[in-house]
């Protein structure tokens, strides 16, 4: 048999080929760099938005475990839906293994790598649709990004997608073309909402591309691309309308997303609505209490996302010239080399990937955008093909840089500047054998001015590596592995000693450890650092009480409580040192706060009951015990409290049926048995 030579395969065969090799080296990575980090702290453990995504995954697969703590949204309306919904099919396949859930990412981030070849082929031919498929296998922002249980797999994955589909329509033109393109679209948008941005001006481009077509055509083509992206849009839509009564087809948290990246004191990155709130689980609520509290009403979502957008504009109005140049940092941020953490850390996993840290030394961002500029020059020639690109990279842009900047939302823009960048590479040999040197050195110029852009230093990873290192330590608390996690919340204040979260739950590590006196000293470092972080004065509450220091401890708790009127802990801490200090009435009053915040509190019930008994109040006290009963049947102090009560009270053979009662529902309690027997003597 005559062994079959490359240039024996037809065109389309020869892609295919390339494409099974694209496919195979991308996957070979990926799961290379997941075998690095799987015995890390983090793989196993989300924190953080992946927590979230998890949980809520977890609740819509009916995989969700009992001691899940984090809420997932209820509603499509209040985060984008596509990213859970697919964990959610993930997890039902397959379980709620890590392992398995990220290894299916790596699969879908090796299909993106395929679509990439196709797309670029569409646009500027095969030689740029292998340099970008190959540059995006081995791109490390994107392998990384594309196992964490994040939203930019997805994002990146549909971007592939829809390049692929404009690009076939762009050469050939057919409804069905438009109509993925516009399904894509759509898609993009449920998972990263600001690419609905694109709908806009895709059309407006579309239009322009087939001009030299029949008006007819081109209105047909675009209604089929808008109508592809209603399509994809319409059931996250009326999923909203279904559970909230409001036809939208987005989410409601726009507001407080525009006001982090829109205020006096943005700085283009990640920032918390209140000091110390800086996890993702205080985002909505934070936003909701701060527009109540301004209000003085309760709001609606809409409402909520109205005042926070209110407060941006009103900025934007008082100080265009500061909010100028915060637009201007936001540009210069998403075109930057570094990726920009939120909760964990890129360049933290590229210390524990050894993979991921020598990719990095030759292909991150600030080698990407110096690439596609020179690209744009040297693949002039085929600037019609490409003028998508034009279109889309730098609305995208636009449309990141008017919110915030973080290296996992701007992965959106790196299947369009690959294309560019394999366009470019495609185009130098023919410029050189033509002699077009003008064109090459202009390139060159592009490249070196990209470069210099792209690399300049805006932001250190020091900092990063802070508050990566802080949130990597609460996650080793989390597991219970403490001297791990003081050591790295210890080396998270030596890297940034001005991060009063670090210093925060450094003093949280040592108060698990047993350790009072020096968590004393954290929290009080970290409330000189961010003196209205309400997180760290209710923490220096508990480890005051802890060395008795009662008048102290009820100082800090009061604080907290004057800082976050809604922090029910803080009142409940409130009420246990004034019990201590005997001011009972107090007490009554502080406990009442904190189970009216937080009615679901069985303890809370239970010290009320306490204070109220001592002031003589028997019923009520009686009634608070049996709310703490009834809110928590295993709580043994409660039943003790209520069955005292009563027996004072005369009503012995009722505090003998509340003991049973307890004893059946699985108190583990041995004084509930011992009373129980000592009021049956006295009974008799």
């Amino acid at each position: 048999m005559i062994p079959m030579n490359a240039n024996d395969l037809t065109p389309r065969r020869r892609d295919v080929v390339v494409s099974v090799i694209v496919f195979a080296a991308a996957l070979a990575v990926r799961v290379g760099y997941l075998a690095q980090i799987s015995d890390t702290p983090l793989f196993a453990h989300a924190i953080g938005d992946a927590a979230g995504f998890d949980a809520w995954a977890a609740r819509i697969a009916g995989t969700a475990e009992h001691d899940d703590e984090v809420t997932a949204p209820g509603f499509t309306e209040q985060s984008a839906p596509v990213y859970p919904y697919f964990l959610a099919a993930v997890q039902r396949l397959f379980g709620r293994d890590y392992w398995r859930m990220r290894l299916v990412q790596a699969v879908v981030g090796a299909l993106a790598c395929v679509m990439l070849y196709w797309a670029g082929r569409a646009f500027a031919g095969r030689t740029a649709g292998g340099v970008a498929a190959i540059l995006l296998a081995l791109y490390p922002p994107a392998i990384y990004y594309e196992v964490q249980l994040q939203k930019g797999l997805l994002a990146l994955t549909f971007m592939c997608a829809m390049l692929w589909a404009l690009g076939s329509a762009a050469r050939r033109p057919a409804w069905w073309r438009w109509l993925l393109a516009g399904v894509a679209l759509g898609l993009i948008s449920l998972d990263r909402e600001n690419g609905l941005v694109l709908a806009a001006v895709l059309p407006v481009w579309l239009s322009m591309y087939l001009r030299q077509r029949a008006w007819k055509a081109r209105l047909a083509g675009m209604a089929v691309f808008l109508a592809g992206a209603g399509l994809a849009l319409l059931p996250a839509a009326v999923r909203n309308w279904r559970a909230t009564g409001r036809f939208a087809l987005g989410t409601s948290n726009i507001g407080p997303n525009f006001y982090i990246g829109n205020n006096p004191n943005a700085h283009g990155a990640y920032m918390s609505l209140r000091p110390g709130h800086g996890s993702s689980m205080y985002e909505r609520t934070d936003a909701k209490e701060i527009a109540e509290e301004a209000m003085g009403r309760e709001l609606t979502p809409q409402e909520v996302s109205r005042y926070w957008l209110a407060k941006s504009f009103a900025y934007i109005r008082e100080q265009p010239g500061d909010w100028a140049r915060l637009m201007a940092l936001k540009w210069l941020r998403v075109w930057n080399r570094i990726e920009i953490a939120d909760t964990v850390d890129y360049y933290m996993f590229a210390e524990w990937s050894s993979l991921l840290r020598r990719l990095n030394r030759v292909l991150h961002f600030g080698v990407l955008f110096p690439l596609a500029a020179a690209g744009v020059v040297w693949s002039s020639a085929r600037r019609r093909d490409l003028s998508v690109l034009y279109v889309v990279v730098p609305t995208l842009t636009a449309a990141i840089a008017l919110f915030l900047v973080m290296g996992r939302y701007r992965l959106v823009l790196v299947p369009g500047l690959l294309i560019l960048c394999g366009a470019g590479v495609a185009a130098v040999p023919g410029l050189w054998r033509q002699r077009r040197r003008a064109l090459l050195a202009w390139g060159l110029v592009a490249l070196l001015a990209g470069a210099l852009l792209a690399n300049w230093p805006l932001r250190s990873p020091a900092g990063q590596a802070a508050a990566a290192r802080t949130n990597l330590g609460l996650a080793l608390l989390a597991q219970g592995r403490l001297d791990e996690a003081l050591n790295v919340l210890s080396e998270a204040v030596r890297i940034d000693p001005g991060i009063a979260e670090a210093h925060n739950n450094l003093g949280n590590a040592y108060r698990r450890a047993g350790d009072n006196e020096k968590a004393v000293t954290c929290y009080r470092e970290a409330i000189r650092l961010s003196p209205e972080m309400a997180e760290a004065w209710h923490n220096l509450g508990g480890a005051l009480a802890k060395l008795e220091r009662t008048e102290e401890s009820l100082a800090a708790y009061r604080q907290a409580a004057e800082l976050l009127p809604r922090m029910p802990e803080a009142h409940y801490g409130m009420g246990m040192q004034l019990t201590a200090l005997g001011r009972h009435a107090e007490a009554v009053a502080a406990y009442r706060e904190a189970a009216r915040l937080r009615p679901d509190q069985a303890a809370a019930w239970n010290n009320l009951g306490n204070a109220l008994s001592r002031l003589g109040r028997s019923d009520e006290a009686i009634e608070a015990y049996r709310r703490a009963i009834e809110l928590d049947p295993h709580l043994s102090t409660a039943y003790l409290n209520l069955a005292g009560e009563l027996a004072d009270a005369g009503r012995t053979a009722e505090a003998a049926d509340n003991l049973r009662a307890g004893i059946a529902a699985g108190a583990d309690d041995t004084r509930l048995m011992e009373m129980w027997r000592r009021l049956g003597e006295e009974a008799r």
